[in-house]
């Protein structure tokens, strides 16, 4: 089944309150349900680059978030995120075990009023798993 790959929505949850993460297959997983999922406004669409290679034979995948938005996010928690794509289906990046995910936020103060202004949001995840979609049931 071909799946819409424009992310419209994302969420992030504090990585203590996310639970345990139950792979089902390379492909899925369970979570917990009752995270506290805060959404994050922002430009749509972001963009999700999903790339893999081979290291020492394991393999290794590397998810890399991008999106502009108007909140201030500068805090350094550690968080798991949640994307949600335009046909409905929703991916995991990060977990409550190490490595977690690594968020970097640029600051944009034009020379002019009418430039844009959003901060630009860059998450960096990297894992031997690739990035999962959240199972429906």
């Amino acid at each position: 089944m071909k799946r819409q790959k424009l992310v419209t929505k994302i969420e992030r949850c504090h990585i203590t309150q996310i639970g345990t993460v139950t792979r089902k297959g390379m492909v899925s997983v369970d979570i917990i349900a009752g995270a506290d999922w805060s959404e994050i406004e922002i430009k749509v669409p972001a963009s999700l680059t999903i790339t893999d290679k081979i290291e020492d034979n394991v393999p290794i995948f590397t998810a890399t978030l991008t999106f502009e938005t108007c909140e201030e996010l500068e805090d350094r928690e550690r968080y798991a995120w949640r994307l949600t794509l335009i046909d409905g289906t929703q991916m995991l990046i990060g977990t409550d075990e190490r490595p977690y995910p690594v968020m970097t936020v640029s600051e944009s103060h034009p020379d002019s009023v009418t430039d844009d202004q959003l901060n630009k949001v860059t998450v960096t995840y990297s894992s031997q798993f690739t990035i999962p979609v959240i199972s429906a049931d």
